[in-house]
């Protein structure tokens, strides 16, 4: 059967990859967050071989985001020189300027896809977290039943329910993207509304104050786009910025553990 050329367009661009990861993303995110990273790295070899032009083509339209990642990768590289642990804060600062370079070629290839491509990833991508919520109840209501399956471990062996939190942080990032291909207002609420319950069972505290200030966020958006754009990237910007130069002292570190004890370390 010929295909169309939509269907050429589609598997050229690189959107069949895209479409791919979005799909697969959530699932590895539950049980391996850290093959993200290598995933990303895969994703951005795969797009760069099948759809250069593409890529750069979307990167020449983000120069200034390009600009921003590059210097917010040189101050968190520099701050290692007063870092009180040099040689993590340099570790951290180079990786941050590998996968932000690996984003920035996804990115572009995503921003020069055609509509259909787009819509068809955001479903890739709904499926993907309709997936990984599954997998996260499995777990959570059958006492780690997949990992204790997995790694052979007995019914008795303690598991924490925090090595889903990398997990769950991710499905509430992913959620937005995805809800571009839900057209009806009632299914995108059902949507975030297990999102949020799964949230909730999973006990991961930050995810929660995540999902909640974007539900205020999108809410706000809808009203005062510019607004809240503007105001995302000034405080992304501020604290990217500010935070790396108020990093306390080793002593500071110790007095608020020994004074705090609660906190996480």
């Amino acid at each position: 059967m010929a295909r169309s050329p939509s269907q050429s367009l589609w598997q050229l661009n690189g959107g069949a990859a895209l479409a791919a990861a979005a799909l697969v993303i959530p699932p590895l995110a539950v049980f391996a967050p850290l093959g993200l990273a290598p995933l990303q790295a895969v994703l951005a070899l795969v797009l760069l071989a099948r759809a250069p032009r593409q890529a750069f083509a979307g990167i020449g339209r983000i120069l200034p985001l390009v600009v921003l990642v590059a210097a917010l990768a040189l101050w968190a590289t520099a701050s290692a020189s007063w870092s009180i642990l040099p040689r993590h804060s340099l570790f951290e600062g180079l990786r941050f300027f590998a996968i932000g370079a690996g984003g920035l070629i996804v990115l572009g290839a995503a921003l020069d896809l055609p509509p259909t491509a787009g819509r068809r990833i955001a479903r890739f991508a709904v499926a993907g977290i309709l997936l990984a919520l599954l997998l996260l109840l499995v777990e959570r209501l059958g006492n780690f039943a997949i990992v204790r399956l997995f790694h052979d471990l007995p019914p008795d062996y303690p598991l924490s329910i925090s090595r889903y939190d990398r997990g769950v942080t991710t499905l509430v990032l992913m959620l937005w993207p995805a809800l571009a291909a839900i057209r009806r207002a009632w299914q995108g609420a059902i949507f975030v509304l297990g999102v949020f319950a799964t949230t909730w069972l999973m006990s991961s505290l930050a995810s929660l104050l995540a999902l909640g200030a974007g539900v205020a966020a999108f809410a706000l958006a809808c009203r005062f786009p510019r607004f809240v754009a503007a105001a995302l990237i000034a405080a992304l910007l501020a604290a990217a910025t500010v935070l790396p130069a108020v990093v306390p002292s080793d002593q500071s570190v110790v007095a608020f553990q020994e004074r705090a004890p609660w906190f996480k370390s």
